[in-house]
C-alpha cells in the first residue's frame, strides 16, 4: 500500500505495527516490481563430469527442489496479489558453481523447476563476481569482474525493470498526475 517517505520499519526507533496500521497508505509510495533471488544450489545439483561421458544429465534438481518449487509458487502468488497481477522478477544467483551463466544444461535444470512457479521471461541468470588478481586489481583490492553473461542478463533485467515501470505509469495516468503533483510540492518547500 505504500508508506511515507524515510519510515524507519526496522532496527532502533523503528515505528510500531500498530503505529503503522494507523497510518493511511501513501499510494504515491507503494512498491511496482519485485525482485526474488533464489539460490541455483536450492534447485540444481551437479552430478560430475563423469556422468556427462556416460551421456546422462550431468545437472539434475536436488531433493528438495519440489519444496523449494511450492514454496516460491505461494509466494508468487502472494506477491502478485499485493502488486495487482504484476508478476515479480526470479533471479537465479551462483550459476558460477554450476559451470557459469551460459552452461545451457545447468540453465535447462533449472527452468525445469522454476517453470512451474515463473514465466521464462520474467528469470534472470546470474554468477558471483569473481577476484582477479591482476595488475590494475593489485591496486584496489576490492576489484570483482563479472562475466559477459552476467552482464547481458543484468542488463536484461534492467531493460525489463525500466519498461515495466513505465507502463505501469501509462496504464495509471493519475499516478502520474500524483507524482507530478507531489514533485512539485517538495520543489516549492
Amino acid at each position: 500500500e505504500g508508506v511515507e517517505w524515510k519510515t524507519k520499519l526496522l532496527g532502533k526507533g523503528a515505528i510500531s505495527v500498530s503505529a503503522l496500521s494507523q497510518q493511511e497508505p501513501t499510494t504515491l509510495h507503494k512498491a511496482h516490481q519485485c525482485i526474488v533471488v533464489v539460490n541455483v544450489c536450492d534447485l540444481v545439483v551437479d552430478k560430475g563430469r563423469m556422468r556427462a561421458l556416460r551421456w546422462a544429465d550431468r545437472y539434475e534438481a536436488t531433493p528438495q527442489a519440489p519444496l523449494v518449487v511450492t514454496y516460491l509458487q505461494s509466494l508468487l502468488h502472494r506477491i502478485r496479489e499485493l502488486q495487482e497481477d504484476t508478476p515479480p522478477f526470479v533471479v537465479v544467483t551462483q550459476m558460477d558453481r554450476m559451470g557459469g551463466v551460459a552452461c545451457t544444461g545447468a540453465r535447462e535444470a533449472a527452468l525445469v523447476s522454476l517453470r512451474k512457479c515463473a514465466t521464462v521471461n520474467s528469470i534472470y541468470f546470474t554468477a558471483c563476481p569473481s577476484y582477479d588478481a591482476g595488475p590494475r586489481e593489485r591496486e584496489n583490492p576490492l576489484a570483482y569482474t563479472t562475466d559477459v553473461d552476467t552482464r547481458s542478463e543484468v542488463l536484461r533485467l534492467h531493460q525489463d525493470i525500466m519498461s515495466s515501470v513505465s507502463w505501469s505509469i501509462v496504464q495509471k495516468p493519475d499516478l502520474l498526475q500524483e507524482m507530478l503533483e507531489s514533485n512539485l510540492q517538495e520543489r516549492e518547500r
